[in-house]
This record gives C-alpha cells, sequence and structure tokens, in this order.
C-alpha cells in the first residue's frame, strides 16, 4: 500500500485537529498529495484556486455541515464532479433524506487507513492519474472487478466486506447495479444481520437461491428483503476468517456453478493483499 494513492491529490475536511493531522499523515505516507481544512468555509475558500481529484469530508462539521458544503460543491460547474467520501458517525444510511447531495461513499468514524485508502483510490479509479494498475495499487480496478460480478452473478448489489472488531460488516466497496458509483452499504450493519453470518458460520460458501423457501434462512431477519445470496469467506495467509466477497438481489433465482467459480475466483485473487491490509 505504499504508493497506493500515487499522484492523487486530496482534500480532507475534519474540525478536530488531531484526526486531521492523521488523516493528512497516514494518506500523504501512500503518496497523496493531501491538503487540509478545518471547516467548510475554509475549504471553500481552498477550491477557488485548486481543484482536488477527490474529497474526504466530515459531516458533523461547525457552521456549514458535511452535506451543505456538497451541495455547494455539486453546484459549481468546475467542482461538481470531483467524488467525495464522508466520514460519519451515524450508523445506518447516513444520506437518508438528504438526496440534493450524496457522497459516493460513507465511511464509519473512526475507519481504518486502509479502508479509507482503498475508498479514495476506488472513488478515483476513473480518474486520469498515472500508475492506474500497478501491483502497488491492487485496488485500482476494484469497482470494475465488483461490476463484472454482478454481471456474471444477476444480482443487483456486490460487495467487498470485512467483519469488523464490533461484530458489524464494514464495507470495503459495494457495487449497485442501479447506482454504480454510489456504494449504499449501510454503516454498522451487525453480522447477524446479513446472510454473510452463514458464510462465517459455514466456513465456506454459502448459497440461497430463494431465501423464501430456504429452510436455512427461516429465522433470518433478511428473509423477506433478499431472495438470493452467494458469499464466499475471505481468509489471511494464517487460515482466520476476516470478511466476505457476495452477490445477492432481492429477487430469488438460480445461482449457476459458472457464477459461484468466478466468485470463488475473485475471492482467491483479493485475499492476498487485503489480508495483509487487514492483518490482525
Amino acid at each position: 500500500m505504499a504508493r497506493a494513492l500515487k499522484g492523487i491529490s486530496v482534500l480532507v475536511v475534519e474540525d478536530d485537529a488531531d484526526t486531521l493531522d492523521i488523516l493528512a499523515l497516514g494518506l500523504g505516507a501512500v503518496g497523496a498529495d493531501v491538503r487540509t481544512a478545518a471547516s467548510a468555509e475554509e475549504a471553500l475558500t481552498m477550491l477557488e484556486g485548486w481543484r482536488p481529484d477527490v474529497l474526504l469530508c466530515d459531516l458533523q462539521l461547525p457552521g456549514v455541515d458535511g452535506y451543505r458544503f456538497l451541495e455547494v460543491l455539486r453546484a459549481n460547474p468546475r467542482l461538481r464532479t470531483i467524488p467525495a467520501a464522508a466520514l460519519s458517525g451515524v450508523a445506518g444510511l447516513p444520506h437518508e433524506g438528504r438526496a440534493r447531495a450524496t457522497f459516493e461513499k460513507f465511511l464509519r468514524k473512526p475507519s481504518k487507513l486502509p479502508e479509507i485508502v482503498i475508498a479514495l483510490a476506488t472513488l478515483c479509479e476513473h480518474e486520469k492519474r498515472p500508475g492506474a494498475q500497478t501491483p502497488e495499487r491492487p485496488s485500482a480496478e476494484l469497482r470494475s472487478a465488483l461490476a463484472g460480478l454482478s454481471t456474471a452473478s444477476g444480482c443487483r448489489f456486490t460487495s467487498l466486506l470485512r467483519f469488523a472488531e464490533d461484530d458489524t460488516l464494514t464495507s470495503i466497496w459495494t457495487y449497485d447495479r442501479d447506482r454504480p458509483k454510489i456504494d449504499p452499504f449501510p454503516l454498522g450493519l451487525p453480522v447477524h444481520a446479513s446472510y454473510c453470518v452463514l458464510v462465517r458460520d459455514a466456513g465456506e460458501m454459502f448459497v440461497v437461491e430463494d431465501a423464501t423457501t430456504d429452510p436455512r434462512t427461516a429465522d433470518h431477519s433478511k428473509r423477506n428483503d433478499l431472495a438470493r445470496y452467494i458469499g464466499v469467506p475471505l481468509f489471511r495467509a494464517d487460515g482466520t476468517m476476516f470478511g466476505t466477497v457476495c452477490c445477492y438481489d432481492k429477487e430469488p433465482h438460480p445461482i449457476s456453478a459458472e457464477t459461484r467459480d468466478a466468485l470463488a475466483a475473485a475471492a482467491r485473487k483479493i485475499e492476498p493483499w487485503l489480508g495483509v491490509l487487514f492483518s490482525a
């Protein structure tokens, strides 16, 4: 991950001085050109003469909050296409009711540095930047890879998820076929509220073609919301499981052997670099 953000300029907006320093140092250490602002007002002044590749912004800013700041950016023809990630201490879907300006990615506060780095690199995936698919930047085509799995499976959603320390799921990235630029995965979702708990318990691929008739999901809270699911566990080099790559949809449908093989192959490709980043 040493040069994962090489050539990428990042604006970080955060009112807590210690957090701002940590983010600036961490992102700078992986090659980013980082500029910082302690408020939306300061950031807007900075943006009068500069356009970053990507924005990382706290939602709970004093004065002009993160949502209003993003609305101002989206109204500016020169700045409106800057991809933006938000840091939020609120569980669930922080963007509900804020349709006028939506961040493409929400990160739980605090987040591990690798999660932030992968999110920013993924947001910049389609930006013109040097070294866009190198061993040092394995996440560069993550969104495209997940989109390919979505096409292969026929599922609307494809997620790369990590088991967090508090028994919740963290989305490294979730691809939504209907809104491909936005990661819609809720923050702080308990593992047991997802079919990923079945993968974790089984320790192997878990397939649900129709949850409404599958006895294994009879008592699961998502049974009436998500009918189709295929998930593959992700393992570190020491054999411990740290997450899943999964496809899911509200409509039931048979899941072919080809889809199962494709998801398993994707998991094996992802494991080496992701397992190191999120080592126990």
